[in-house]
């Protein structure tokens, strides 16, 4: 994903599901763009993901982010970003999400000079695996663990307490099978084989992705 500009988007001052006024464009993406928002009650920033322009016409992916999204809404732990609420208005599906201040885990690695020793990849890797193991247990595959999808922030009283980002690209493990023509989501450097070759997709794909990163944080090589 990458920085956007806000100069003519129609979203900007608008206010999604009565309550949440967007501020400004965070990010873009293939299948979403993230949003900085004002939520009025409570008086907090939250992060508003709405489905990419070119997914809105397709009702399949509609009805699926909501579907994923009110799945999302009951994996609750303190390892994954809070997912506050699912809807859909004026034809723009939308997620609503905890917004928080830190640093992302590339950076971070980056920062220490490329990679990281035990005693600081430990606990790190150990909540990762905590949040993704939860994850998982509520049926679902993030389908784009990376670097940049791994924030660390301080909570708590404790510095690089880690959060799980994106789980909106996550897929359900019943859900239907993927087809020839599914396009492929996710970063190349971290997809598992099956992902790119569009077969389907279970907890191993994840735990692909999380060996790659895994690898990275310790040798700072992919």
């Amino acid at each position: 994903m990458r920085e956007g500009s806000s100069a003519v988007d129609p979203l900007i001052g608008a206010t999604i599901g009565g309550r949440y006024t967007i501020r400004r464009l965070l990010a873009r993406g293939g299948v979403g763009l993230v949003y900085l928002a004002h939520q009025r009650d409570p008086d907090r920033e939250v992060v508003v993901k709405v489905l990419a322009p070119n997914w809105i016409d397709n009702a399949e992916a509609v009805a699926r982010f909501e579907r994923e999204g009110q799945r999302l809404g009951a994996v609750q732990h303190a390892n994954i970003v809070s997912l506050y609420e699912c809807g859909h208005e004026n034809g723009v599906a939308f997620l609503a999400m905890e917004y928080l201040l830190g640093e992302l885990l590339g950076d971070y690695v980056a920062r220490k000079g490329g990679r990281l020793g035990i005693e600081e990849f430990v606990p790190i890797a150990a909540q990762i695996l905590k949040g993704l193991g939860t994850t998982h247990s509520r049926g679902l595959v993030h389908r784009d663990l990376k670097p940049s999808n791994i924030v660390l922030v301080e909570e708590q009283g404790r510095a690089n307490y880690v959060k799980i980002l994106d789980l909106g690209l996550a897929q359900v493990l019943e859900g239907p099978p993927r087809d020839e023509d599914t396009p492929v989501v996710g970063t190349p450097d971290y997809l598992a084989p099956e992902q790119i070759l569009n077969k389907p997709v279970d907890v191993r794909t994840d735990v692909y992705s999380l060996g790659v990163v895994f690898y990275q944080m310790l040798s700072g090589k992919l």
